[in-house]
């Protein structure tokens, strides 16, 4: 395997291979490796293997991130990879509206369990011709993670997401979305309270996709800590498995009493708990 730094544009690493060959991105725990330029390979390598913190090391649990904040053009902030991506451990994270994959019609990419795919309150983008997600995906207040896929995207994983009086992050997906067992929507308020006034009420919808939602009754939905602060809000949603909608309505009750800080960050750690209770079950 050739990695050089051609391909005619802003580039970290360039598959120079007609076919096959493996890349392997490993971080270790507490450890970061970031690509401020993208990583591309030859466009027709479509047996091309990238492994990003391989799951069987048990130690590459660190981040890799992949940053367009530096370029204005699309061009150099995408990484434009055929072949197979597979996230095994640790986190994959996306920041400053970069592109991952080739097309939507080749390749693949995989999230597995004990991974996490991050992302910022940018629109950021995974493409392949088949995308499966099992593990976490986190998604910024205000992000939008745009997922393009030939073949229906997977979601077996948990996505969550901070809602704000004004913005909230959402999965777009081009073509069909399909939920399997296990799956999970987990909500937080990432906003100031002490702004909330009588009457403010506003409509989220995370799911926005091209063609059908498919077994919407296997999601289950998180609203533990709306529930917690029941005295700030009253919520409905309008979920109709069969139609493919899933839609939260958020309003404020009229208490203007904040709550301390501290107990803020004690039902924080709390709910962090019960995260990490749900992964040692599965």
């Amino acid at each position: 395997m050739n990695l050089d730094g051609t391909g005619g544009k802003a580039n970290a690493l360039h598959v120079a291979v007609a076919s096959g060959g493996t890349l392997t991105l490993a971080a270790e725990e507490g450890r970061s490796i970031t690509f401020y330029d993208p990583v591309t390979s030859n466009a027709n390598n479509t047996g091309l293997t990238i492994s990003i913190n391989n799951a069987s090391t048990g130690t590459d649990t660190g981040r890799v991130v992949f940053d367009g904040s530096l370029y204005d053009s699309a061009v150099d902030r995408y990484s434009s990879v055929s072949g197979l991506t597979t996230v095994g451990n640790g986190s994959l994270v996306l920041n400053g509206s970069v592109i991952y994959g080739a097309s939507s019609t080749v390749g693949g990419f995989t999230l597995n369990e004990w991974a996490t795919l991050e992302t910022d309150e940018t629109v950021n983008r995974i493409q392949a011709g088949a995308i499966s997600l099992y593990g976490t995906v986190d998604i910024a207040k205000g992000g939008i993670l745009e997922l393009e896929s030939n073949a229906a995207t997977r979601f077996y994983g948990t996505m969550t997401t901070g809602l704000g009086m004004d913005s909230f992050g959402s999965m777009d997906v081009t073509g069909n979305l399909t939920f399997y067992r296990d799956s999970v929507l987990s909500l937080t308020w990432d906003d100031d309270l002490g702004s909330l006034y009588d009457g403010w009420s506003k409509e989220y919808s995370f799911f926005d996709v091209s063609g059908n939602i498919t077994g919407l009754a296997n999601l289950t939905i998180d609203m533990s800590v709306f529930d917690a602060l029941e005295d700030y809000f009253s919520y409905d949603w309008n979920r109709d498995n069969a139609a493919g909608i899933l839609t939260l309505t958020l309003s404020y009750v009229g208490n203007n009493e904040v709550p301390e800080p501290a107990t803020l960050a004690i039902l924080g750690l709390g709910l962090a708990g019960l995260g990490w209770a749900r992964r040692r079950r599965r």
